[in-house]
């Protein structure tokens, strides 16, 4: 993880749907480094569950309810968001009818 500071800040992590079921958790604050981007929460949460490796690929990080990249900062009190795939409906949405 990468720190600029040297001092740590609180986040809340949310877990969703399956990856809620994988590590029997929805909700956990967990301390991070100052400076720590997306990338090195979902590395704090593989450290933390690591059966979450195996589902990088398929999940989408938010911070603070907005889809985020793996460079996006994470400030003291933000929430970060892991979303698994989503699936089901028909496929046949139109947008309106």
């Amino acid at each position: 993880m990468q720190a600029s500071t040297g001092t740590a800040i609180q986040v809340r992590i949310r877990l969703f749907a399956s990856l809620r079921e994988l590590t029997g958790e929805s909700t956990v604050q967990m301390e991070i480094p100052a400076g720590s981007r997306a990338a090195d929460v979902w590395a704090a949460c593989v450290q933390r569950w690591p059966a979450l490796a195996m589902r990088r690929q398929s999940t989408v990080l938010a911070v603070n309810q907005e889809f985020a990249k793996a460079d996006v900062i994470i400030h003291d009190g933000d929430e970060v968001a892991l979303l698994p795939p989503v699936s089901g409906g028909s496929g046949n949405w139109r947008g309106s009818d």
